[in-house]
This record gives structure tokens, C-alpha cells and sequence, in this order.
């Protein structure tokens, strides 16, 4: 996720931290797992996999332990509902088992 503003300090980077808040039920929150520096007028939150249902979620961005942004409408990420591993263990040993996802 990127974010743009001004004077992100590159020499600062492991200060930041983004995070994202389901919209609808705050106790649904994670952090990013890093914070890169692009510029001075951007960063890169990078994210893992949302680990609750989809959502929309507002965005925060911190320095330190200080919040330093927190978005409108323009803040907000929408996580999509997906899958990161199949384990298809049970099925005929002719094959031609169908996985409907």
C-alpha cells in the first residue's frame, strides 16, 4: 500500500508502522510487517494476508508510538476474502476430483 504525504525521513524508516482497522468492528486490526521508504513523499506499507473475513478498514499511520495520520475516505483499504494454500487429502484414486473455490 502507498502512501503519499511529505517528509517521510528515510534514515527513519523502522519508526513507522501502518495500521489497518476493520471499519466496522475495531477489535480487527493488524500491523504492516514493514514500512519502506520510496521517497520523501512516499512510503510503502507492506502488508501481510488479512487474517479476518474481508473488510473495508480505515488506514493509521504511526511514528514511533505516536499517531501521525490517520485517513478519511481516502484512507481506507479493502482487504478481498483469499486463499493461500490448498490441501486436497481425500478423494478417488482414479482422480478427476473437481475443487470448486
Amino acid at each position: 500500500i502507498t502512501v503519499t504525504g511529505a517528509g517521510f525521513d528515510p534514515a527513519q524508516m523502522d519508526s513507522y508502522s501502518c495500521k489497518f482497522v476493520n471499519a466496522a468492528d475495531e477489535s480487527e486490526f493488524m500491523f504492516s510487517e514493514s514500512v519502506e521508504w520510496a521517497n520523501y513523499t512516499q512510503i510503502v506499507c507492506v502488508t501481510r494476508e488479512w487474517p479476518y473475513a474481508q473488510a473495508l478498514t480505515n488506514l493509521s499511520i504511526h511514528f514511533h508510538t505516536t499517531l501521525a495520520y490517520t485517513g478519511d475516505e481516502s484512507g481506507q483499504v479493502f482487504f478481498n476474502s483469499s486463499w493461500s494454500i490448498l490441501d486436497v487429502s481425500l478423494g478417488p484414486a482414479t482422480g478427476g476430483t473437481t475443487v470448486v473455490i
